[in-house]
């Protein structure tokens, strides 16, 4: 626009107040852009925790499942060796 007017120019070519302008804005939204990282990022953080705790629950449930799992194995074993020595002793 301030090229394209031939009667006044209000910022001749290297366009000083422009840039001033320009200046300004950009320091006082750095600012407010910084303060809402901050706040995003302190979000994430606590998302972040809660994601860990919950895998640490769900790692020690998991190996409560799995002891359980080899518990109900060596009693399986046990039962089985149990009825083969009952079926050998019925065999003799």
């Amino acid at each position: 626009m301030n090229i394209t007017t031939w009667i006044s120019r209000l910022d001749p070519y290297p366009f000083i107040s422009l840039d001033l302008v320009v200046s300004f804005l950009a320091s006082y939204t750095a600012p407010v852009i910084m303060m809402s990282q901050n706040r995003q990022d302190t979000k994430i953080r606590s998302e972040t925790h809660t994601d860990y705790l919950i895998n640490l629950k769900t790692e020690e449930e998991i190996r409560v499942i799995l002891d359980n799992l080899d518990a109900q194995n060596n009693a399986i074993q046990l039962i089985y060796q149990k009825l083969s020595s009952i079926e050998d002793s019925i065999k003799n």
